[in-house]
């Protein structure tokens, strides 16, 4: 209350507006810095995210995950009208529509996975981010 009447008298309205410029611009940065942080968090979630995909527990490895590389072969697909034929990547599948379909324990989900594993591999990606989402964990 003092320094407010003190401020008043010496300098008024030209040092509230400083102070106000100087308030508004520390608040700028205080902001910058909470953004890049939040950034950087969530590129490290996303990166464990990642690493995390291709670790998966299997009936030989029940407790501790184990490496998708280290068992998957990769799956031969019957598509109507081309054939079988071997999937390796997501490119491999064509531009039209696909749907999985066999029964409980073939392997869709360890397929799903392979793929967007694969997708992530820079030899192998078309460019896109995949998202692999497994419907009973939602």
């Amino acid at each position: 209350m003092i320094t407010e009447v003190i401020l008043a008298k010496l300098g008024g309205p030209i040092v509230f507006k400083a102070l106000g410029e100087i308030a508004s611009r520390a608040g700028k940065n205080y902001k910058t810095r909470l953004q890049a942080q939040h950034n950087e968090r969530v590129a490290e979630d996303l990166c464990s995210e990642i690493a995390n995909l291709a670790a998966v527990k299997t009936i030989w490895s029940f407790q501790a995950p184990m490496s998708l590389y280290s068992f998957y072969y990769p799956t031969r697909v019957h598509r109507r009208g081309i054939g079988i034929g071997r999937i390796d990547r997501i490119a491999d599948l064509g531009k039209e529509n696909s749907v999985v379909e066999a029964t409980v324990g073939m392997g869709k989900s360890m397929f799903m996975k392979y793929l967007a594993c694969q997708e992530l591999r820079p030899e192998h990606s078309t460019g896109r981010i995949p998202i692999h989402l497994e419907l009973r964990r939602l």
